[in-house]
């Protein structure tokens, strides 16, 4: 099924040439590739992915930056978004994840704060959850510290007050990397600051607004609590980290998300064991 709907995907774009119809080609190119890396990802559909990478590979080095920019831009969003979906599910990951953080740099080159900048603060964000990745895998805190001062950038645009969620999106994945960070350094500070990021997060995706966010916020939430707790010997953070778990898989019984119920189950026993040792 993937071949032939990546041809009929190389098909489309063929048929519109992206320098006499640069901004019909830069939207079909922008709306196919949403389609396709949610597909291959939704069916966790390997040589879908791998196919669309090459497509988009393919319309790179076709296109030329300064002739059409808008759709060599969303060309290296999409390879990006494609090479960092594979990267978490392939053996050479990494290198793939390094080729997601190239195209995401090449993307900023052409969407900027000045002239488009919602794309902008979303790109900052999506590399920096590549960065953020890339430096847990490989324990590498120069790379983390990249990824938070990325998200920081977006957040010079991402205002509290006018884009509510988006800063939460940010807030909680500024948080996933200090929390990395914090446990690599064993720096409680650093986890400090990851639980105001948490905390904030939640502030603005409350469960009955957002339950499937609230459930994964909660949850680094209550993670980062237990990893603090341990560091420190608070038995107040590490009652509250079991709290937030015992909140989590009441709620995920309730919801019949078994997946996510034994995972929760397997994290409240271990804020169990922490909360006993200390």
């Amino acid at each position: 099924m993937s071949a032939k709907l990546l041809a009929e995907f190389e098909n489309t774009l063929s048929e519109l040439h992206h320098e006499s119809e640069p901004l019909v080609w830069a939207s079909a190119l922008d709306s196919l590739g949403h389609h396709f890396i949610t597909l291959g990802y939704d069916l966790a559909d390997i040589p879908m992915l791998e196919e669309s990478v090459a497509v988009f590979r393919a319309t790179i080095e076709d296109a030329d930056e300064k002739a059409t920019p808008q759709g060599w831009a969303i060309a290296q969003n999409h390879l990006a978004a494609a090479l960092h979906t594979l990267g978490m599910r392939e053996k050479n990951g990494i290198q793939l994840l390094e080729e997601a953080v190239e195209a995401y740099k090449c993307v900023l080159r052409v969407w900027t704060r000045q002239t488009m900048e919602d794309y902008w603060a979303t790109t900052f964000n999506n590399l920096g959850t590549v960065l953020q990745i890339l430096g847990e895998m490989q324990k590498d805190q120069r790379v983390l510290q990249m990824s938070i001062a990325t998200f920081n950038n977006a957040l010079r645009v991402q205002k509290r007050e006018k884009k509510p969620k988006d800063w939460a999106i940010t807030q909680n994945n500024l948080g996933v990397s200090l929390q990395v960070l914090g446990k690599l350094q064993q720096n409680p500070n650093i986890l400090l600051e990851s639980l105001i990021c948490y905390k904030s997060a939640l502030e603005e995706i409350p469960q009955e607004k957002n339950p499937v966010g609230w459930v994964m916020i909660l949850a680094n939430l209550a993670t980062t609590q237990c990893l603090l707790a341990e560091m420190t010997k608070d038995v107040d953070i590490a009652k509250k980290a079991l709290d937030n778990f015992d909140l989590l898989v009441e709620f995920l019984a309730n919801v019949e998300e078994e997946k996510y119920l034994r995972l929760t189950k397997e994290q409240q026993a271990n804020a169990q064991t922490v909360l006993a040792r200390i």
